[in-house]
């Protein structure tokens, strides 16, 4: 049986879900407050909840509001009161809300995430990239006393909702919000059209050298395990294109008797998701493997560039012939 507390918290969720930037649940009146990410001038939002007493002496929450888009929702759960003085005999379940606590942790995140994001500066520089030697994408920066100049690649659903963001710092590390949602989220570099092909890849450095290598729109994956739902959802978005996935080549793992990451989540992708989806993994030849030798960035710091393009036309070139594009 939910709490008082967890009633509020759930409240919270939904009114941060509709983009309403509230941090304390007011009941009994009218609230004004601003959208997400903005703060100047009176808020131009309104929200209000209500308590209603209940049978058995539990309570119930309704919360009202209006969303950025000018449309209306209401919100209600039910539960404990207050006190949160338990109760002989469950009520009679007049409102059922089932609300698991992951989605609400990652709708706080997202909220956080947006916030961050808008004020990440669209202009600067980043240790990481230039060391990588790429450049820069539909991407934000942010400057870090700490860590220095910072990359801040944001994290997409297929409707376009940023949910996350994930930092790139001089030191190669790597840093997402806590409790924030990753399954199924993307950053695409460049303007797909549906029809004309679309490459696929785990990390945003990775993501801008194939994209500078091969000129096709790139979608960041972020990790290996992401591969299978990012190519399902860039299949629902652009139907008619071919996906090449340009698979990392994990051959360090394989001398260590693991499985290759890289290939097997993107033979996975292609089995789950069939048509128009190809690999063009990434091969290194008399290089000795290593986990730093594994994707194509490393292709291009050990080859150089040309050898890189010239080999990645050839793999997309094959596997547009196979898919008969």
């Amino acid at each position: 049986m939910k709490t008082y507390a967890d009633q509020v918290h759930e409240h919270l969720a939904f009114l941060h879900r509709h983009g309403l930037d509230v941090q304390s649940l007011e009941t009994g009146r009218m609230v004004r407050c601003h959208e997400v990410g903005h703060t100047e001038g009176r808020g131009k939002l309104v929200y209000s909840c209500s308590i209603n007493a209940m049978e058995k002496g539990y309570v119930g929450l309704s919360t009202w509001c209006r969303a950025p888009s000018g449309k209306t929702y209401t919100f209600k759960t039910y539960g404990l009161p207050p006190a949160g003085d338990a109760v002989a005999h469950p009520p009679i379940p007049l409102i059922q809300v089932a609300t698991h606590d992951r989605t609400i942790e990652h709708e706080e995140a997202a909220r956080r995430s947006y916030g961050f994001w808008q004020n990440c500066s669209p202009t600067g520089t980043s240790d990481y990239l230039i060391r990588k030697g790429v450049g820069h994408y539909g991407i934000r920066f942010r400057r870090s006393d700490q860590y220095g100049n910072v990359a801040v690649v944001p994290m997409f659903d297929e409707r376009g909702r940023l949910w996350s963001y994930q930092l790139l710092n001089p030191d190669g590390s790597k840093r997402m919000p806590k409790g924030a949602r990753t399954k199924g989220l993307f950053h695409i570099l460049g303007s797909p059209i549906d029809g004309q092909p679309i490459g696929v890849s785990e990390s945003y450095v990775t993501s801008a050298t194939c994209y500078e290598l091969s000129g096709f729109p790139t979608a960041c994956s972020f990790s290996s395990d992401n591969l299978p739902d990012v190519v399902a959802i860039l299949r629902k978005l652009y139907p008619n294109s071919p996906i090449i996935i340009f698979a990392d080549n994990d051959k360090h793992l394989e001398e260590m008797g693991l499985a290759n990451q890289g290939v097997c989540m993107a033979l996975k992708a292609i089995k789950s998701t069939g048509r128009y989806v190809a690999m063009a993994e990434v091969e290194f030849f008399d290089s000795r493997p290593s986990k730093d030798v594994s994707d194509w960035n490393d292709l291009v710091r050990e080859k150089g560039v040309a050898f890189a393009k010239k080999l990645i036309l050839e793999k997309i070139g094959h596997s547009l012939a196979e898919m008969g594009r």
